[in-house]
């Protein structure tokens, strides 16, 4: 009887099994599909759409960006130099090429150099035009400046008519003072405008004088009947005549008359002064001459006068800050 032989039964492989058996045949199995991706066309409407945007938005945005500058400094009192700005104050421009401008009324009010000015207004007297306002000084230290202010007066178009020199500001702590100065007609009939700032002799412009041989060179400056000669060597100031003349037709002449005849009294008893004075019911003449290498800066006691090798930048500046025109 013959002995049947049973069947070898195949062990069960799992997917990753057949997958490791294949591999060590080097059979490559089946690709196996997973899913299919979808391809959607590109419509050529949303490129033109996203070209149209951008074009716009370039456009437009420089626009944008300076109604928005506008807006944001309508009220900002800062004014950049309009290109009508006369060369004669363009100096005064400050380095980052803004300037203040503040309006001349009562109502107005401002700070330079931590003072308060308010009370700004323009009065008329005795046949003489006045800038007046107040000073206030609210720190708890004095305030003594080290150099000039001058006022720079402006019409209601920015264009500038004069400068007036204020000096140098002493105010105690928690002090107001009353300041009033002199102006033109002209400015008391069109400034609208005003600027107060310190200014250092460096800044002052320079100045090129005509000098006779190379040697001497005068500049002569004149404010009505007043006359002033500066005489410079090397632009070193060394002499000032002053001339005054003036009839009895002017209002002024009584009190200009006392003026006069006081210096005359003062000066005259210095030697080192040359001076003559004339009176007469009409008119009086005045003359003195002061040869600064013999007369002490200190005997002056006049702010037009200055001390020996001044240059001639300082005197005109100065000068022509206090209603002088000087050539």
């Amino acid at each position: 009887m013959k002995n049947k032989k049973s069947k070898k039964e195949l062990p069960k492989l799992t997917p990753l099994d057949a997958i490791n058996e294949s591999q060590n045949k080097n059979i490559i199995p089946n690709p196996v599909t997973i899913g299919n991706l979808r391809k959607e066309n590109t419509s050529p409407i949303g490129i033109i759409l996203f070209f149209i945007i951008l074009f716009l938005v370039a456009f437009f945005l420089p626009k944008i960006t300076e109604y928005l500058n506008k807006e944001e400094n309508s009220n900002i009192k800062i004014n950049l130099p309009s290109s009508s700005s006369s060369k004669e104050d363009s100096y005064l421009i400050s380095n980052d090429g803004d300037i203040f401008y503040y309006e001349i009324n009562p109502t107005e009010s401002f700070t330079v150099d931590n003072l308060i000015i308010d009370n700004i207004n323009t009065s008329y007297s005795e046949d003489s035009y006045y800038l007046n306002f107040n000073i206030t000084n609210n720190e708890k230290n004095n305030f003594s400046s080290k150099s000039n202010y001058f006022i720079e007066l402006y019409s209601d178009s920015k264009s500038f008519i004069e400068r007036i020199m204020l000096g140098k500001i002493n105010i105690s702590s928690n002090q107001t003072i009353n300041e009033k100065v002199n102006i033109s007609q002209k400015a008391f009939d069109n400034a609208k405008l005003v600027i107060i700032s310190s200014k250092n002799t460096t800044d002052y412009p320079k100045v090129n004088l005509n000098y006779n041989e190379g040697i001497r060179a005068n500049l002569i400056c004149q404010k009505g009947n007043n006359e002033l000669t500066y005489t410079f060597v090397d632009d070193k100031l060394v002499e000032i005549i002053e001339n005054y003349n003036l009839d009895n037709t002017s209002t002024n002449f009584s009190k200009e008359l006392e003026i006069y005849q006081k210096k005359y009294q003062n000066y005259n008893k210095n030697e080192n002064i040359e001076i003559e004075f004339s009176n007469n019911d009409n008119s009086f003449t005045y003359k003195a001459i002061f040869d600064l290498s013999k007369v002490k800066y200190k005997e002056l006691n006049d702010n037009r006068f200055y001390k020996k090798n001044t240059s001639a930048s300082i005197v005109k500046f100065e000068l022509e800050s206090s209603l002088y025109t000087c050539n």
